[in-house]
Parts: C-alpha cells; sequence; structure tokens
C-alpha cells in the first residue's frame, strides 16, 4: 500500500455504536436519513408568541418558569465576521463591544453599573458574542423589579 494511502486510511476509524452491529448500525442511519431531508421544514413552537414592530425589528417571547423569577432577553444581529470586508476583520466584534459603551437610555460607563445594582453580573448575566453570521447580545434579569424589563 502507498505511504500516503496508508495514513489518510488510518484517520478513518469506524465508530461502533454499543449493542449494535455495524449492519444495524447502517440500517438506523438510513432510517433517520428517510426521516429527515434538509428540505424538511421544522415545525413552529405553538407556544411562542411572535410579531414585528414598526421598525422591522422580529421579536419572539416564550414563558418558561425555569430559573423562576428571571427574563432572558436576546437581540440576534444577522451579522457577523463574514460580512465584513478584508480591511473591516474585527469590526462586527469591536462593535459588540462598543454597544456596552452607551446607548441613547446609558450614558457612556452606565451599562455595566446599573445592571449590576440591580444583581446582573458581567459574565454570566449580561454578555454577547460575535460569530461568522451573526451577533448575540444576552441580558438575564431578575424579574422582582418591574421597571428592569423595560430598561433591559
Amino acid at each position: 500500500m502507498h505511504p500516503r494511502l496508508s495514513r489518510a486510511a488510518a484517520l478513518f476509524v469506524p465508530i461502533l455504536v454499543l449493542g449494535l452491529s455495524p449492519s444495524a448500525g447502517r440500517a438506523r442511519a438510513q432510517s433517520a436519513a428517510q426521516a429527515l431531508s434538509p428540505t424538511d421544514v421544522l415545525p413552529f413552537d405553538a407556544a411562542i408568541h411572535t410579531a414585528t414592530l414598526p421598525n422591522g425589528l422580529k421579536y419572539f417571547v416564550r414563558r418558561n418558569d425555569q430559573p423562576a423569577k428571571r427574563i432572558s432577553l436576546r437581540l440576534a444581529v444577522k451579522a457577523g465576521s463574514l460580512d465584513e470586508a478584508d480591511d473591516q476583520q474585527g469590526l462586527a466584534h469591536f462593535i459588540e463591544h462598543m454597544a456596552f459603551n452607551g446607548s441613547t437610555h446609558f450614558k457612556p460607563g452606565e451599562v455595566f453599573s446599573y445592571f449590576e445594582s440591580v444583581g446582573a453580573r458581567l459574565g454570566p448575566h449580561v454578555n454577547a458574542y460575535t460569530s461568522f453570521d451573526e451577533t448575540v447580545y444576552m441580558l438575564d434579569l431578575p424579574t422582582t423589579n418591574p421597571t428592569l424589563s423595560p430598561k433591559g
């Protein structure tokens, strides 16, 4: 056997599922492939309320009792590093960080101090990430104070 082929062949190690013979594993994979197709439309959770604001922002709301007395807010922006030109590399991530610097409703430097004053800490409760195709801002707040949700 050619040395390159033997090295490449070593990368492809068969994986066995415990309790299944190789033929049973193939049969299960074929059955799953027949049941699902990449073109299938996924069913939408009927418990989710969705609407679009006049400015075009689409939102989704779903009640969840766990964890109790908390609201989880997520703002998903369909923009990430793939939307950057070569001379803009890192700009989406920079903008993600600058969004926490201040806004119309928060003076520069007030965002973190405000949310920390109500029990939300940077990291576990106030965070964000930028990936290839999205930037997501995450905010988890207690619901014991009715003025927090609008501030969020």
